[in-house]
């Protein structure tokens, strides 16, 4: 890599923290270690951004801070986005399974925007002024308790999530929606078509006892 390419990978140097405040502290301390300061930056600051301006709970983004990594939840969305086909991802399971939580873990991990919204927030959105374009167009969603959104007469909600669905499905883009329903009820709330994209993406995890993740225990 020339000279000037490296320069343009250098990191902005991080917050002023009285010892690395001159020029020759600066020009002394290797590339790498502004690269780690850097990332150590992000990191601090994510989960602020998820909260502040992705839509994020703080209860959930606190607990995904916190929570044990081998509890099943979180194990079955860190092997969903190692595998090749990580589009589309359900996680089902009772109340207090730790679904929003896992979501929340893995949204901290991620470099890119993840939106947050719950299913009944989406539906109830306006489908006119461009209420809905932040979730739709983002890089990634988290779509929360699937299943008890309010559902009208004429199947717009309906039409409306499966649009969404689809829209991820088509482009490759990742959304993890949660729920209490099972397998069966899922599929009748949200259509053949849809269920048929989660089943080719191989996104359905079920935890029917899984441990409660909530406040990270």
């Amino acid at each position: 890599m020339g000279l000037i390419k490296q320069l343009m990978a250098i990191p902005d140097a991080p917050a002023d923290d009285g010892e690395t405040s001159s020029p020759a502290a600066w020009s002394a301390t290797p590339i790498y270690e502004w690269r780690e300061r850097a990332e150590a930056e992000r990191k601090a600051r994510r989960p602020r951004l998820l909260t502040e301006r992705m839509g994020w709970p703080i209860r959930a983004v606190s607990a995904a801070q916190e929570a044990d990594e081998t509890k099943p939840c979180i194990r079955a969305v860190a092997e969903w986005h190692r595998s090749e086909s990580h589009c589309l991802l359900v996680l089902s399971g009772q109340r207090g399974a730790g679904k929003t939580v896992a979501a929340a873990w893995w949204a901290l991990r991620q470099t890119g925007a993840v939106e947050f919204v719950t299913a009944q927030q989406f539906v109830t959105a306006s489908s006119f002024d461009g209420a809905r374009d932040r979730w739709v167009n983002a890089d990634a969603l988290v779509l929360d308790d699937l299943g008890v959104e309010y559902q009208d007469a004429k199947g717009a909600a309906s039409s409306a999530l499966d649009a969404l669905v689809n829209e991820f499905y088509s482009h490759g883009r990742a959304l993890i929606m949660t729920t209490n329903l099972g397998r069966a009820e899922f599929k009748t709330r949200v259509g053949e078509r849809i269920a048929d994209r989660i089943r080719e993406c191989s996104g359905w995890r079920e935890f029917a006892n899984a441990p409660s993740l909530r406040g990270g225990r």
